[in-house]
């Protein structure tokens, strides 16, 4: 597809995760395309030898009739490199990838989460405290804070979700409580949430913020790529 070409930016997470509804999206930029194998930089956070050989999903955007739209593909991870050199001369760090299936329109799902620029206003509430939202999909999100001390794996909570003048009162399901690893805080615990019971017209409405934090997100790494 004429659309995958060198300088695109894509986003990419592992299959498992996909399959688990517990996405963690890395951005990263292709650097070359021979066929169906593929050379893009290293991602933030690095990939370590233990993804060699993994499954991932790549999604990237396209226009289509003049509009954005977002495809994806399955593919397999071949090798990571630490002396690649790109078209300046200069050797970086990158990922060989090979895509192992076509390109597909690529629906934002529940397990998609995206993160949340702190620029977007978008407030998650439980138990009448708001919570530090990290990301979020249509079906879920994570969280962390104070609110997250109170909860355990498995509870059934009262959640409300507030944007763009809009409010919308839901269930959700404690699926994991989280520790960040390595932390200065020690008490610092992240929570994943899944969503139940939502109000009618909150998958469209929470759809087309999500669009729009992806956009920011995507114009944002183009900035920084500038400077």
């Amino acid at each position: 597809m004429s659309d995958i070409r060198p300088g695109l930016r894509v986003e990419f997470f592992y299959y498992a995760d996909y399959k688990n509804e517990n996405i963690h999206v890395m951005r990263t930029i292709l650097y070359d395309v021979m066929g169906k194998k593929m050379i893009m930089a290293q991602s933030s956070p690095s990939l370590l030898s233990a993804s060699i050989k993994k499954n991932i999903v790549m999604t990237y955007l396209a226009k289509q009739e003049g509009k954005p739209v977002r495809f994806g593909f399955n593919a397999k991870i071949l090798d990571l490199l630490n002396d690649y050199r790109i078209a300046s001369g200069e050797a970086v760090s990158a990922i060989v990838i090979e895509q192992e299936g076509p390109p597909k329109h690529f629906n934002i799902r529940s397990s998609f989460r995206v993160r949340v620029p702190s620029s977007i206003h978008l407030n998650l509430i439980i138990g009448g405290e708001r919570a530090t939202l990290l990301d979020i999909s249509i079906g879920g999100a994570m969280i962390s804070g104070s609110t997250v001390k109170g909860l355990n794996q498995h509870d059934r909570i009262k959640i409300t979700i507030s944007f763009d003048n809009q409010v919308f009162n839901l269930e959700g399901e404690v699926l994991r409580i989280l520790s960040p690893g390595k932390s200065s805080r020690n008490d610092l615990q992240l929570a994943s949430l899944k969503f139940f019971n939502a109000p009618r017209y909150f998958e469209s409405a929470l759809g087309k913020m999500i669009f729009n934090m992806e956009r920011q997100l995507l114009a944002d790494d183009m900035t920084k790529a500038l400077r």
